[in-house]
């Protein structure tokens, strides 16, 4: 919601693992007058972001590595290869090791 409410995107998408945390993320959406909203479409969605074609839609992606385990953090890595050239990645609370970022 920030990054929709600071940056004129086409699109902002947040997808939240966890259903509590989703509904907050509904729940701030829902009390914003629909001039704080830059961005053209606000879509918030509760799975799996590895699930999701983060990498290919992304032009800014932010991710808090804070709760990720080994596994999912090698699974970013990974998907950091399939971002368009220009993208941006935005972390948080660990560094990646990927050869594709610099």
């Amino acid at each position: 919601l920030t990054a929709a409410a600071l940056h004129r995107f086409s699109c902002a998408t947040g997808v939240e693992l966890l259903e509590p945390l989703h509904a907050a993320a509904q729940r701030a959406r829902a009390a914003l007058p629909p001039e704080a909203l830059r961005a053209a479409e606000v879509r918030l969605l509760c799975g799996d972001a590895f699930k999701h074609p983060w990498a290919e839609e992304g032009g800014v992606v932010f991710c808090t590595l804070t709760c990720l385990t080994d596994e999912a953090i090698a699974a970013l890595e990974r998907g950091c290869e399939r971002l368009p050239r220009g993208a941006r990645l935005i972390v948080t609370t660990r560094e990646l090791k990927c050869h594709c970022l610099r």
